[in-house]
């Protein structure tokens, strides 16, 4: 299973107990969608997604689609056949008091003659998970953060 993978990685990656996620994530919200681009056109503008992290399976295309920030300019994610990409997402950053950034990416598909089928899969803590943003007192709900973002999305585009 990749997602406690991935978990216990970035609980590593912080000096933290490898199982220290588990008990945010014994009740895991996932979610997938399928996203269809026709050839030449299709775009995702800049965003952070909501939750923890994203996991998408790359499919190999000769022109560039994916761009991602870094500090201050865009780059390509390059296609790399039967590998993952892993956005870090929205909530943690807030979780981590911004050891770990949110990923901003666009999607611009204007240039494959090819369609391009994404499913991206999502992944938030239980639903009614708190959490302690780490080295603060600030505490932090998952159910709240993922409404406010949703509503930034769906309501205030």
């Amino acid at each position: 299973m990749l997602q406690p993978c991935l978990l216990r990685a970035l609980a590593v990656a912080l000096n933290l107990d490898p199982n220290w996620f588990d008990p945010y994530f014994d009740d895991p919200i996932l979610i997938h969608r399928t996203i269809y681009y026709p050839s030449e056109s299709g775009v995702t503008r800049k965003h952070t997604d909501n939750g923890i992290f994203t996991v998408l399976i790359q499919e190999y295309f000769p022109t560039h689609s994916l761009w991602v920030s870094t500090k201050n300019t865009w780059i390509d994610a390059v296609c790399l056949e039967d590998t993952f990409v892993i956005n870090l997402r929205y909530m943690l950053p807030l979780w981590t008091n911004i050891l770990f950034v949110s990923t901003l990416h666009e999607l611009i598909h204007t240039l494959s003659r090819r369609i391009r089928i994404s499913i991206p899969f999502f992944v938030y803590p239980n639903v009614k998970a708190t959490f302690e943003a780490l080295e603060t007192d600030k505490n932090i709900n998952a159910t709240d953060i993922m409404l406010k973002k949703n509503n930034s999305i769906w309501f205030k585009k």
